[in-house]
């Protein structure tokens, strides 16, 4: 079965002349390219072409008759406005009519994919409106993350190539929603260096022997030099992406639904905060900030959320022995600024949450008191997905029919330079500055307007310090004005010293001390992506995965000596 290809063009108005000759040559060109990689391979490819401008139509359905394709891009004409969408509905429709996923020799199982090309903006029956743009990023969605919606047999990726008068920032967001790669060219003659390009990543796939070398970009990276193709660097990022899109999962990881739900040994739980590591070579993709783990890709490969660009890229955790991204140590969530409230109801990617007013998933999360951290968030269907402390996974609804099943913890409320910060409609963290720099929580409360009912907790001095840029004291404080206490957990370690669990875990400790139907259960804390179940009878800490156990203590401690034993902590760690 050979693979499945559709060329979405751009014939609108703006194409004509020059535009179109170009255009034409680059679709020859493609299928010339697939043509000589059946002759070196034995193994064909089915391309199909469909245009969007005056008309949109299915110019040549999927097929390896590459004459009979080839003469139906002589039929290409510009003219009329830039209707994308309906293109890229059409190239669906070719896809679930005739497309289908392809085993290559390696074993591995590719999926269709779809090349889209533009000069312009998207227009409706009223022009170029934002309304327009929107349709084109939901039909994208389809082909990503909505794909069983469709039908279609897996994601399809979708590589944009833009020129002229396109939208940069519109072919991205469909790159990076469908897994696929965008490139745009400054001028219309270089479109067939791109097309070219796309034949030979095929053929990468197609001769490549086994799974290792087709999940290796150095391996792409050799395999063009070998052709004479100067890739630049950010290209063949966008390359190998569109590949590892293409690339069809196993059976277990397939029925899971993505990178989101699977789990792969050896990589960093979801939710891991990280930032860029050793061999980071991606530019500015993080905003030289921190980000989240968003799901398992393959064996060594993670996705990864960035705060501050709100951008999702794979990066290598092991593969090809790299550390594109490194585990930030202290197991701290993020935390939100004022001008990051937004979409989401104040939830994102890496923020700490507990249950929320409308919980009604039992124990899910580990039991009442229990945190964890978001992983994603689905704003379309207004849903959050959660890893807890406990080390369970789950989707919740975050303002779906109007329930919040979870919400912001106050750590994670963070507030910087004004008067009030804002949790999500569950919760809200109040806090006045009071001079000389010093800050009071004057109210840390859980709300529930749809039940009518509220909790209030007592005010508590939160010192200046506590209020910086990561507000790192913003939990503890806020734990003992809940009346949590003041108390300090501590796991004894194989050089004997005392070492502080961090403060979300203290609170769950301490819940689970109070509650007394808790207090005969283990506990089940999560750090660094190791799982640990804490024995509140005996006071012991054991690690699961190799079953070696300390002992764990509770103790009254000072300000001041938390103070002196988080500074020795510190010390150790620096050592």
């Amino acid at each position: 079965m050979p693979l499945d290809t559709v060329l979405c063009v751009d014939t609108s108005g703006s194409m004509a002349g020059r535009g179109m000759r170009e255009l034409k040559e680059a679709c020859r060109l493609f299928i010339s390219g697939v043509q000589e990689t059946e002759r070196q391979t034995g193994l064909s490819e089915n391309v199909a072409i469909v245009e969007f401008g005056n008309e949109v139509r299915l110019v040549a359905p999927l097929s390896h008759d590459y004459r009979s394709v080839a003469r139906a891009v002589d039929t290409l004409a510009a003219g009329g406005r830039t209707p994308m969408r309906s293109g890229l509905v059409k190239a669906m429709e070719e896809i679930l009519e005739r497309g289908g996923i392809v085993t290559v020799r390696n074993g591995q199982r590719i999926t269709p994919r779809v090349i889209l090309m533009t000069d312009g903006m998207p227009t409706d029956e009223r022009g170029e409106t934002p309304e327009a743009r929107a349709a084109v990023l939901n039909q994208a969605k389809m082909f990503g993350v909505r794909w069983k919606e469709c039908g279609l047999p897996h994601t399809v990726p979708v590589a944009c190539v833009g020129c002229g008068d396109c939208e940069p920032e519109l072919l991205e967001k469909i790159a990076e929603s469908t897994n696929g790669m965008f490139v745009i060219v400054d001028d219309v003659t270089k479109l067939s260096t791109f097309f070219r390009r796309q034949v030979l990543l095929t053929r990468f796939a197609l001769q490549s022997s086994s799974r290792d070398a087709i999940n290796s970009q150095d391996a792409l990276r050799a395999f063009l030099i070998g052709l004479g193709e100067a890739v630049e660097e950010a290209e063949l990022d966008g390359l190998f992406r569109l590949l590892v899109g293409m690339m069809v999962l196993d059976r277990i990881a397939e029925e899971a639904g993505a990178g989101r739900d699977q789990v792969i040994t050896g990589l960093p739980v979801h939710g891991t905060r990280v930032k860029r590591g050793a061999d980071w070579k991606w530019g500015d993709q993080d905003g030289n900030g921190s980000g989240t783990i968003a799901g398992h890709e393959r064996p060594g490969v993670v996705r990864v959320l960035w705060d501050k660009t709100g951008k999702s890229n794979i990066y290598r955790h092991g593969a090809e022995d790299a550390l594109d991204i490194e585990v930030i140590p202290g197991d701290m969530p993020r935390v939100l600024m004022n001008d990051e409230r937004g979409d989401g109801h104040g939830l994102k990617a890496g923020v700490e949450v507990m249950r929320g007013p409308d919980w009604q998933w039992d124990k899910q999360d580990g039991g009442a008191g229990n945190t964890g951290i978001v992983y994603q968030v689905d704003e379309e269907e207004r849903c959050v997905y959660v890893r807890w402390s406990s080390g369970t996974r789950g989707k919740y609804r975050n303002g779906k029919s109007g329930c919040y099943d979870v919400i912001i913890t106050p750590r994670s409320a963070g507030e910087i330079g004004g008067q009030v910060a804002f949790g999500n409609r569950g919760n809200v963290i109040a806090v006045e500055r009071n001079p000389p720099g010093e800050f009071r929580n004057v109210a840390a409360a859980t709300v529930s307007p749809a039940r009518g009912g509220e909790r209030k907790h007592s005010g508590v001095r939160i010192p200046a310090e506590a209020c910086t840029a990561v507000v790192d004291k913003l939990t503890a404080d806020c734990f003992i004005g809940m009346g949590l206490g003041s108390h300090c957990w501590q796991w004894q370690g194989t050089d004997d010293m005392w070492h502080l669990f961090p403060d979300k875990q203290i609170l769950v400790l301490e819940e689970s001390l109070q509650q007394a139907n808790r207090a005969n259960d283990p506990v089940i804390l999560v750090t660094e992506g190791i799982r640990y179940e804490i024995d509140l009878k005996k006071m012991t800490q054991t690690s699961l995965p190799d079953r070696q156990c300390c002992k764990v203590r509770r103790s009254a401690l000072s300000n001041s000596d938390r103070e002196m034993a988080e500074a020795m902590e510190r010390s150790l760690y620096l050592k």
